[in-house]
């Protein structure tokens, strides 16, 4: 079952605890602090939309900071409480979600994994699923004379995360309960239980904490870099002025595994047969020949291998999750539309692409004449310079089906840089 999903970012806090620092601008790895989650929400396929409830006096300011994420369609002016401001923004989200995830701005550590599975999870659970951590100290609850009263069994407790998801019926049946229900409700979880439902957890399997005190912005900055994910080139290093928050696109999200200066890397590979009736397209570029590539779409292998090598580098999933063969809407499709798709994807998630190493593979025909045609082609589509693009043709020698001419191969790398 797949679940469509909005994910409301509670960001109303008041920073009392942080000395009054508005936290969830404060840069963290080199960005700011909310936009770890708003770009991991923005790349998940199963998020139809964002709303950020913030505090009323920085609606503008994030409104601003959320500008290049294109699924945020709504910052709204929170309440006093945490219950007020996810109420706000329960109300303007969409009626064809199916499903609603509430998280915490002030938690940029989410993984790309501990999201994933937690979807996964909240698929099969009618009655929500929230993102927890065991306890690790040993844990006492105290009397109101201020002692030690006993010790409680850590076996039995969990330390409640975000996000929080839950279909979203559920949902806004315990959010339509009484004022004081609401307020009294310290998470969402606490609030749906009140309903009768019966809500799973799943264990975070990567640090996931609340940033509460000043002494946790230098925390997170040091389990990214365990991660590697710094933004060693983004423009977020200090608190900007407004204006400078238009500045940038998207970056990569927590849970990514960057190179401090920002590089990754992708290999594609793909073959296609070769059949009578067909045209021979490669890299976008007609070659005459007596028979061409068999496949769902125009079959253009160069562009196939590169499209993998792109979203390979970018961890955005492979051709065949994006661009289906058991789809009618890509039958016959242009591979060079595809691959325009593919680029834009990777420019909305704040990728650019540096460079392109591929090779065709092909017994025949001689590629040799159509080289600097296709190099030219593909640098259009990427819209970079030619001089980016270097595309190199073999035979097999003889070997195997491409050297009895049944098929054509093609591999590609991409560095992109985010």
């Amino acid at each position: 079952m797949s679940i469509k999903v909005c994910v409301i970012i509670a960001a109303a806090g008041s920073g009392r605890r942080m000395g009054g620092l508005n936290k969830i601008v404060q840069p963290v790895g080199g960005r700011p602090v909310l936009t770890w989650s708003l770009a991991l929400f923005e790349q998940s396929p199963a998020v139809d939309e964002i709303i950020i409830a913030a505090a009323e006096e920085q609606v503008e300011l994030l409104r601003a900071l959320a500008a290049p994420y294109g699924k945020v369609t709504a910052v709204v002016a929170g309440g006093n409480s945490r219950a007020a401001s996810v109420s706000r923004a329960l109300a303007a989200a969409s009626s064809r979600v199916s499903h609603i995830a509430v998280h915490d701005a002030a938690r940029p550590l989410l993984s790309s994994a501990d999201w994933q599975a937690l979807l996964a999870a909240a698929a099969k659970a009618p009655g929500g699923v929230i993102l927890a951590a065991r306890p690790s100290d040993s844990v006492k609850s105290i009397g109101e004379d201020g002692y030690l009263k006993e010790a409680l069994d850590r076996n039995s407790l969990l330390l409640a995360q975000t996000p929080q998801i839950f279909p979203a019926a559920l949902l806004r049946e315990a959010y339509a309960m009484d004022s004081a229900t609401l307020e009294s409700a310290t998470d969402e979880a606490a609030l749906v239980a009140k309903t009768g439902a019966r809500i799973r957890y799943l264990q975070a399997a990567e640090p996931n904490f609340k940033l509460t005190f000043a002494a946790d912005l230098a925390l997170a900055e040091a389990e990214l870099r365990r991660r590697g994910c710094l933004m060693a080139d983004s423009p977020f290093d200090s608190l900007p002025a407004m204006p400078a928050f238009g500045q940038t696109a998207l970056d990569a999200p927590a849970g990514c595994k960057l190179t401090e200066d920002g590089l990754r890397i992708g290999w594609g590979w793909d073959i296609h047969r070769l059949a009578a009736g067909r045209p021979l397209l490669l890299g976008g570029v007609a070659i005459p020949h007596h028979v061409g590539l068999l496949g769902h779409s125009d079959a253009d292998v160069l562009l196939h291998a590169l499209i993998d090598a792109l979203l390979g580098a970018a961890a955005l999933g492979d051709i065949g999750s994006h661009f289906p063969d058991n789809d009618p809407r890509f039958r016959g499709a242009d591979s060079r539309l595809l691959l325009r798709q593919t680029h834009e994807l990777l420019t909305k998630a704040g990728w650019r692409i540096i460079n392109i190493d591929a090779t065709v593979i092909a017994e025949q025909p001689r590629l040799q004449p159509y080289r600097q045609l296709m190099r030219e082609s593909v640098a259009a589509e990427l819209q970079l310079a030619p001089q980016a693009i270097s595309i190199k043709a073999k035979t097999a020698e003889g070997l195997g089906e491409i050297g009895r001419q049944e098929a054509i191969a093609a591999q590609a790398l991409a560095l992109i840089r985010g």
